[in-house]
């Protein structure tokens, strides 16, 4: 089913506590909002966001805010319309079929399955829209945000490449992934998110 976002926003999301958010389709007015949302953020979580600590956050929320529906879909999410912003997810096309997804969640809401709501939803208007593709660039001790897309239902691939680790899934849960590798037994290559899951005993994981 896809999924439809308006303006306003109205409860249409559970999370795993049982209580609602709100979803609605990001706008320029939230230029402001945005900003406030990422300077909320702890410095952790920016720097897990942006890969850097020192980001232009006026830049970043006007960009992330412009009206570009053709090219990037973002996502906001709160408790109530026309509340403070708790979570953003962002998808900006890359050309042939791809795009590159990202998300944010407020301190107080990670674990509670708001990136994974955001995630899906994306993923339903990018298929709507001809992307089949997402990507993304996650940096490896950002295991929440890995266990968001192992666990999402998709079939994901994954490469550590670089200091970062290179994620790859379709925009519907009923077909395959392309191959990220020609050579999916090489080091540091995954045909999906099985081996990662496998080799979380080794690493202390923040859920």
């Amino acid at each position: 089913m896809s999924a439809t976002h308006t303006a306003n926003g109205a409860p249409d999301a559970t999370l795993l506590d049982g209580s609602l958010v709100c979803l609605r389709r990001v706008t320029p007015a939230d230029e402001s909002r945005l900003r406030e949302f990422f300077a909320a953020l702890d410095p952790r979580s920016q720097a897990f966001r942006f890969f850097c600590g020192g980001v232009d956050l006026s830049r970043t929320a006007h960009e992330m805010a412009r009206a570009d529906h053709g090219r990037r879909y973002g996502l906001l999410a709160s408790r109530r319309p026309g509340g403070p912003v708790l979570g953003h997810g962002l998808y900006v096309a890359l050309g042939d079929g791809r795009a590159e997804v990202a998300f944010a969640v407020a301190h107080e809401l990670q674990g509670h399955g708001l990136g994974t709501i955001l995630l899906e939803d994306l993923a339903a208007v990018a298929a709507d829209s001809g992307i089949d593709t997402f990507t993304a660039e996650v940096l490896p001790e950002n295991h929440q945000m890995l266990e968001v897309f192992c666990e999402s239902g998709f079939v994901v691939q994954s490469e550590e490449k670089d200091g970062t680790v290179h994620v790859q899934m379709p925009t519907r849960k009923d077909v395959g992934p392309r191959q990220i590798a020609e050579d999916p037994q090489r080091p540091g290559a995954t045909s999906s998110a099985e081996q990662w899951r496998a080799s979380r005993h080794q690493t202390s994981i923040r859920r």
